[in-house]
């Protein structure tokens, strides 16, 4: 049970970072940037970005 509850909050964790570099990378800021302050990996942050609609 244990197991099942720390992979569910990892996968929240994730989601969450996730929706912080979409928010940032909507907002405008650099890839490079969004890595730096998310940690996700650069190859994520590309897809994140080709799919996040910019705000003008």
């Amino acid at each position: 049970m244990e197991k099942g509850r720390n992979e569910g909050m990892e996968l929240g964790e994730a989601r969450g970072r996730e929706e912080t570099a979409r928010n940032a990378l909507a907002q405008g800021l650099a890839p490079e940037l969004v890595h730096r302050i998310t940690g996700i990996d650069m190859e994520t942050i590309q897809r994140l970005a080709s799919v996040s609609p910019r705000r003008a």
